[in-house]
């Protein structure tokens, strides 16, 4: 997904907001901190520039993971990482405010995530 992200030009002049949707509950079988480990060191890898990332949350374990991630990645991304804290249409309203149309989640009022929108 990024590969082709890169090679739009206005990705490359302008960059791109990631959203990362977590409400909904915490996984059953626990946070696979290593895992976010090796995503926080792919992103320094990832061909694009990462203007913003909104992290949508509504647990408390949540926190925790987005805390410890905060740490594991550089300066740059840390100082554009933004939590947003609520129910479903407490964040969507939020991110309507901040200018993300809600029709870009694909996930319906019941924090499920959408499949065949992907």
């Amino acid at each position: 997904m990024t590969d082709r992200l890169s090679q739009q030009e206005d990705v490359q002049k302008l960059g791109v907001t990631n959203i990362v949707y977590n409400n909904g509950g915490f996984p059953r079988q626990g946070m696979d901190y290593e895992k976010s480990r090796r995503i926080s060191h792919l992103f320094q890898s990832i061909p694009v520039r990462f203007n913003n990332f909104y992290v949508c949350l509504d647990d408390k374990p949540w926190l925790t993971v987005v805390e410890t991630f905060a740490v594991m990645i550089t300066r740059f991304l840390r100082v554009r990482l933004r939590m947003i804290k609520g129910t479903h249409d407490e964040v969507v309203e939020k991110l309507h405010v901040i200018g993300v149309p809600v029709a870009a989640l694909p996930v319906n009022d019941q924090s499920e995530l959408l499949v065949e929108a992907l």
